[in-house]
C-alpha cells in the first residue's frame, strides 16, 4: 500500500507537464514557429492570418511610383488612385504540426513569398491618358534621317534623325505595368524607351548608298581649294555662260563670271562672319570681325575668265585680299592674341599654348569708348610711334594696330592695369599694356596674326 501511494504522487507533475506541453502546442496552433522568418522579416509567433498585413507594413504601406518624363517632370502615381493592393500567398507557407514544436525550435526557417500585385487597369489607363498622353499634339514627333539637297562645297549629305518627345502609348503602359509588378519606386520614361523612335537613322545603308551615288557624279574642271573643302566649277555650270566671240571664238559672259565669283565669295569668305572661339578661361563664344579669308573679287574674275578659256583641269586657291591661317579648323589657327575685355587680361597663344599673359586697360566704357569685340588681323607693328587724336597725343615705344586706330601699345603713364579701371578711366579704345609686356608681345606677334577681343 505504501509503494502505490508514492507512484501516484509522480503522476501529478507528469500530468502538469503534459498539460503545459499541450497548452503551448495549442497556443502555437495557427502561428509561425519561434525564429521563423518570411522575406527576411522575423515572424516568430505571428498569426498566419495576420502575415499579409504585417508584410505590407514592413514594405512601407501604400505603394507610390514616381514617374519622370523626358523633360524631367515628375509625377507620383499613388496606389490608392488605382486600388493598388499587394497580397502575399500565405497559403503557400507549410502548415506545421504545433505538437512538434520542440523540433521547430531547433530548425528555424526563412521562407520567401513572391507578392501578388492587383490594381484597377481602367483607372491606371485613365491617369496615364490624362497625365502623359493627352498632350501628344504639343510634342515633337520623331523625324527620319533623310538625304539633303545638294550643299555647296559638301555635296549630298545625310541629315541626322530626330528622336522627338512623343510617347509610345503601348510602351508607356507596359513600362508602368512592369514597374508596378516589380514594386519599383521610380520609373524613368526615357531610360525605359517609352518614346517613339525614327524608323530610318543616319547609318541606314540605302540612304548612305544614295548619297554616295549622287556625289560620285560630280566631276571637276576648275576646283577651288579651300583647305578643308573643295568647290568645283564644271561644264554643267559654265556651259550656259558661253557666247560666240569674233571669228568663231568662244567667250564667257562677264556678268555670269561676276555673279559666280560674288556667290563664291559669299559662300566661302570667313572675314566678317561669326566664328566660334574657346576663350582661355574655357568659355565657348561666337565672334565676328574682319579677320579671315576675303576673296579679291575683281582679280578673281579676271583669273577665272582666263582659266575657263585655257581648257585645263585646274586646282588652285582663289585670289585673296586677306587670308586666315587655316581652313581645316578655326581660320585664326592656334597662334593669336586674346584680349579678355571683361577681365582686362591679355593672353598670347603660340601653337595652342599660352606663352605670355598680362593685365591691361581697354577703352573707357563710361565715355562710350569701349574697345569693340571681334577678330581682327594685326595691321602692322612699329616702334616709337606717336598716337594722335582730337584731344590727345601720346608717344609709345611699341605700337601694334589691329582695328584702324585701335591697337596694342605700352602705356608708361599708367601705374596700374587690370581690374575695373577701364570702366571710368580707360583708354580711347586701345589696349594699354605694361611696358615689359608690350615689348614681349611685340617680339612675338606678326603682321596678319589674329587679335581676338571679347567681353
Amino acid at each position: 500500500m505504501k509503494k502505490k501511494g508514492i507512484g501516484a504522487y509522480w503522476l501529478i507533475p507528469l500530468a502538469g507537464l503534459s498539460g503545459a506541453y499541450f497548452m503551448i502546442a495549442l497556443i502555437l496552433s495557427g502561428r509561425m514557429m519561434p525564429g521563423d522568418r518570411v522575406n527576411g522579416y522575423d515572424m516568430s509567433l505571428r498569426s498566419r492570418s495576420a502575415l499579409n498585413g504585417i508584410l505590407n507594413e514592413y514594405r512601407g504601406g501604400e505603394h507610390q511610383l514616381l514617374i519622370r518624363d523626358i523633360h524631367g517632370r515628375d509625377f507620383t502615381l499613388r496606389g490608392s488612385e488605382i486600388d493598388f493592393r499587394v497580397d502575399y500567398p500565405i497559403s503557400e507557407l507549410p502548415k506545421r504540426n504545433s505538437l512538434l514544436f520542440p523540433k521547430f525550435l531547433l530548425t528555424k526557417e526563412n521562407f520567401s513569398l513572391e507578392p501578388e500585385i492587383h490594381y484597377d487597369e481602367e483607372k491606371l489607363a485613365g491617369i496615364l491618358e490624362r497625365e502623359f498622353l493627352s498632350t501628344e499634339s504639343e510634342g515633337t514627333r520623331p523625324r527620319n534621317a533623310f538625304l539633303t539637297d545638294y550643299i555647296p562645297g559638301a555635296g549630298f549629305r545625310v541629315a541626322p534623325e530626330q528622336d522627338g518627345d512623343i510617347l509610345d502609348p503601348g510602351a508607356l503602359k507596359e513600362a508602368v505595368r512592369k514597374a508596378l509588378l516589380e514594386l519599383s519606386p521610380e520609373l524613368n520614361l526615357s531610360e525605359a524607351a517609352c518614346y517613339q523612335k525614327p524608323e530610318i537613322r543616319r547609318d541606314d545603308p540605302a540612304l548612305q548608298a544614295e548619297a554616295k551615288e549622287k556625289n560620285d557624279k560630280l566631276k571637276s574642271s576648275i576646283t577651288y581649294d579651300f583647305g578643308n573643302q573643295r568647290l568645283t566649277l564644271n561644264a554643267d555650270t559654265y556651259f550656259s555662260w558661253m557666247t560666240p566671240g569674233k571669228n568663231g571664238s568662244t567667250q564667257f559672259d562677264p556678268a555670269k563670271i561676276k555673279e559666280y565669283v560674288a556667290e563664291l565669295k559669299r559662300r566661302t569668305d570667313t572675314s566678317g562672319s561669326n566664328r566660334s572661339f574657346r576663350t582661355a578661361t574655357g568659355q565657348l563664344i561666337a565672334l565676328g570681325g574682319p579677320y579671315g579669308y576675303n576673296i579679291n573679287q575683281k582679280k578673281e574674275q579676271e583669273q577665272l575668265a582666263a582659266d575657263l578659256l585655257s581648257g585645263k583641269e585646274l586646282t588652285r586657291e582663289p585670289i585673296y585680299t586677306t587670308v586666315g591661317v587655316s581652313r581645316s579648323g578655326p581660320d585664326y589657327g592656334n597662334s593669336y592674341v586674346e584680349v579678355d575685355l571683361g577681365n582686362q587680361h591679355v593672353y598670347v597663344f603660340e601653337d595652342g599654348k599660352v606663352s605670355l599673359e598680362t593685365d591691361c586697360v581697354s577703352g573707357n566704357m563710361s565715355l562710350g569708348r569701349g574697345t569693340p569685340a571681334g577678330i581682327y588681323p594685326l595691321s602692322y607693328k612699329t616702334t616709337n610711334a606717336t598716337l594722335k587724336g582730337p584731344d590727345y597725343e601720346a608717344k609709345v615705344s611699341y605700337w601694334m594696330p589691329f582695328n584702324r586706330g585701335i591697337g596694342l601699345h605700352d602705356a608708361k603713364w599708367r601705374g596700374k592695369f587690370g581690374g575695373k579701371i577701364y570702366q571710368h578711366a580707360g583708354s580711347h579704345g586701345c589696349i594699354n599694356l605694361p611696358f615689359a609686356a608690350a615689348q614681349a608681345i611685340y617680339q612675338k606677334v606678326q603682321q596678319g596674326e589674329a587679335i581676338i577681343c571679347h567681353y
